[in-house]
C-alpha cells in the first residue's frame, strides 16, 4: 500500500506541477463563479489520472530483468522453461539416472518431466549422449559399483556440479548433477552445496553458451529438500551470481518459474530489494 500512495503522490506532484506553470504562463483562471462543476470535473479527473497510474506502477509484475555486472544480465520470468529457446539447465541426481519411476526420477520433477517429453521411447539414446559429454570432459565418477536400491539406478556417482551437455532436437540441454541419494533414493542437498553447484554450472555455461540465451529453473527448490521457500533460494542465487561469480553470459541468463503464484514469489519485491536494498 506504500508503493501505491508514494506513486500517487508522485503523479499527482507532477500534474500540479505542470497545471501551475500553465496557469502561471497563460493566466489561465476560472472566470464564471457560478460555473462551478468544470473544477470538479478537473479534479476528478486529476485524481482518476493519479489512481491508475499508481496502480500501473504498482501491478504484479511477470518479468524483470536485473544487471547483475558488465556481462551478466538476469532475466526473471513467468515462463515455461521447456518452451524457451537456447540453452536449458535441467537438475538430475548425482548418479544422472535415466530411469523415471520406482522411486529413482520423479515423473514430478523437471528431470522426469524432462526424461518422459524428450527421450522416453529412446532412453539408451539419453544414456550415451550424457556419457559421450562426460568423456570429452574427461570427467571421471567418484565412486563406482554403488550399490543402489532399486537395479535400474546406475551405480556410478558423480560430483555435484558436473554437467552434461546433451541434444534434441536442435536444442541444447545442460544436465547439472544437483542432489545427493540417500540409501532409500531420496534426493537431497545441503544449502552450502547450492553455491557450489551455481559455481560449477556458470564456469560450464559460459565455456559453451557463445551468444545463446541460457534458462534455469529454481534450483534448489522442490524435490531437492533444501528446506527453504521458492522466494529464498531465488534471492539465494541472486545474490550468489551478484557477488561470488563473474562468469559472463552473453546472450543472458534467464530464470524461469511455470506460475509466480504458485511460488509464491514477487518479482516488485524481488527486484525492489535487488535495487534499492528493500528486504522482502
Amino acid at each position: 500500500m506504500s508503493k501505491f500512495i508514494s506513486h500517487f503522490i508522485a503523479a499527482l506532484a507532477a500534474i500540479s506541477s505542470v497545471a501551475t506553470l500553465i496557469t502561471f504562463v497563460f493566466g489561465w483562471q476560472v472566470k464564471d463563479d457560478t460555473c462551478i462543476i468544470k473544477p470538479i470535473l478537473v479534479a476528478i479527473s486529476i485524481i482518476l489520472i493519479c489512481i491508475f497510474y499508481a496502480i500501473y506502477q504498482t501491478r504484479r509484475k511477470h518479468k524483470i530483468q536485473l544487471d547483475l555486472n558488465a556481462s551478466l544480465k538476469l532475466t526473471i520470468q513467468q515462463a515455461d522453461l521447456f518452451e524457451q529457446n537456447g540453452i536449458i539447465v535441467i537438475g538430475v541426481n548425482e548418479y544422472f539416472d535415466s530411469h523415471v519411476g520406482d522411486g529413482i526420477v520423479s515423473d514430478r520433477s523437471l528431470h522426469g518431466m524432462f526424461i518422459n517429453r524428450y527421450y522416453k521411447d529412446h532412453i539408451d539414446d539419453l544414456d550415451k549422449d550424457i556419457q559421450n559429454s562426460l568423456n570429452q570432459q574427461g570427467v571421471k565418477p567418484i565412486e563406482t559399483g554403488c550399490i543402489r536400491r532399486h537395479s535400474a539406478g546406475k551405480t556410478n556417482k558423480y560430483e555435484l556440479g558436473t554437467c552434461a551437455l546433451v541434444y534434441d532436437g536442435g536444442k541444447k540441454y545442460i544436465l547439472v548433477a544437483l542432489t545427493h541419494f540417500d540409501n532409500n533414493d531420496k534426493a537431497y542437498m545441503t544449502r552450502p552445496e547450492l553455491n557450489l553447484v551455481l559455481g560449477k554450472l556458470m564456469e560450464f555455461v559460459s565455456s559453451i553458451a557463445e551468444a545463446s540465451e541460457v534458462h534455469m529453473p529454481i534450483i534448489g527448490t522442490g524435490l531437492a529438500r533444501i528446506n527453504r521457500t521458492s522466494s529464498r533460494v531465488l534471492h539465494h542465487i541472486i545474490d550468489t551470481l551478484d557477488f561470488l561469480y563473474d562468469y559472463p553470459i552473453i546472450g543472458g541468463l534467464y530464470i524461469d518459474i511455470k506460475s509466480l503464484n504458485s511460488a509464491g514469489i514477487n518479482l516488485n519485491k524481488i527486484e525492489d530489494h535487488f535495487k534499492n536494498g528493500i528486504k522482502e
